[in-house]
């Protein structure tokens, strides 16, 4: 059981694909091995996130293992082709997926949706969406909150870093299923570039690694194994030091994100209710939306970073992000023993730094 989602941002801007990070395994005595797994992936120049049975997910991904840059339509097809004989050798037949993917169609960002196997009355079917799709147990949760925030126009997928703080927020709602976590696995697709980022605690075999590089610094596979070479495996374990603590500035800034637009909301519904005091929630909101813009541009910063490819620049905006962390537990009377000129970041070590050339050049 998983919780997936996929959304446009508005203005034939970016797609996004997330998806939470735990596999439960049941018995008929119930969920007994809960545990976080890759369920995002990139392959042959698209991205998908699935939820359902895990092996015939795996086995959708192995019909296309060998596409270098296809299309959406063309790797959904081969998918589809192969969901016709997964059934013959697997042991529960009645087991089914569902596949959000992203990838280029005429040169736009696209999103589909796709149910290799059919559900209940509907034959095997793939769809293209124009604004949004959920899927797994975590509709449960993030259903209702997303009826919700369109009844009261609470949503808005009008940039890049709402639909980020989106995938924090709904992420967050849909983690208070038993069956789901908070541990997001996030994708982008733009006009002319691919991003993922994975939670830190997910576990990437070799060849997801130099996936992971290639999605994010512009890479190529070949470069990225040059380089692994040149730092005797170095670089694989650097770069994904890079990648989780952007994950984690990016997590910290949209969760404050969020809880402003909680406070912003509360302050807008009392300054009706309570009349006499209307002044003070009035202040109180305008505050609120200051900070909250505050917080966006250091969002805006870090994926401005992240989508750029550059493994400097991203570095940069990490370090910015924890001196501003640093600042805020010294105005606070909070000391570490360091200040946030002696912070050292692993994946800055100078054999890294030689190792970036051939990545991103």
């Amino acid at each position: 059981m998983t919780n997936i989602m996929g959304f446009k941002i508005e203005n034939d801007g970016p797609v996004y694909l997330c998806s939470d990070s735990q596999a439960t395994a049941i018995n008929d005595r119930g969920p007994f091995d809960k545990r976080p797994r890759q369920k995002l992936f990139y392959q042959g120049g698209v991205l998908f996130v699935g939820s359902g049975d895990r092996e015939r997910i795996l086995r959708l991904r192995e019909a296309v293992a060998d596409e270098k840059r296809g299309s959406v339509i063309q790797i959904m097809e081969k998918m589809m082709k192969r969901a016709e004989s997964i059934d013959v050798d697997m042991e529960n037949p009645n087991e089914s997926a569902t596949l959000f993917l992203a990838g280029i169609e005429d040169g736009h960002p696209v999103l589909y949706d796709m149910s290799p196997w059919g559900e209940k009355n509907l034959k095997p079917y793939y769809k293209k969406v124009e604004f949004a799709v959920l899927g797994g147990s975590g509709t449960s949760k993030t259903g209702p909150a997303l009826e919700r925030d369109l009844e009261l126009g609470g949503i808005s997928l009008n940039d890049i870093i709402e639909g980020m703080t989106l995938c924090f927020s709904y992420g967050e709602r849909a983690g208070r299923d038993m069956y789901v976590d908070d541990k997001l696995q996030i994708g982008i697709v733009g006009n002319n570039f691919v991003r993922t980022l994975y939670h830190p605690m997910i576990e990437l075999g070799k060849s997801d690694y130099h996936g992971y590089l290639v999605a994010n610094f512009n890479s190529e596979p070949g470069r990225v194994e040059e380089a692994e070479k040149i730092t005797h495996g170095k670089v694989l374990h650097d770069a994904r030091a890079c990648l989780n603590d952007l994950y984690q500035a990016i997590y910290e800034n949209c969760v404050q994100m969020n809880n402003l637009s909680a406070a912003i909301s509360r302050c807008g519904v009392m300054s009706v209710a309570d009349r006499k005091n209307r002044q003070k929630y009035e202040k109180s909101r305008g505050d609120a939306i200051a900070e909250r813009d505050k917080h966006k541009g250091y969002v805006s910063e870090l994926v401005d970073a992240w989508i750029s490819g550059d493994i400097l620049r991203i570095d940069a905006a990490i370090r910015s992000s924890a001196y501003r962390h640093f600042e805020s537990y010294e105005r606070t009377g909070m000391h570490f023993g360091k200040s946030s000129e002696q912070l050292s970041f692993a994946f800055m070590k100078p054999e890294f730094v030689k190792a970036v050339p051939p990545i991103s050049s």
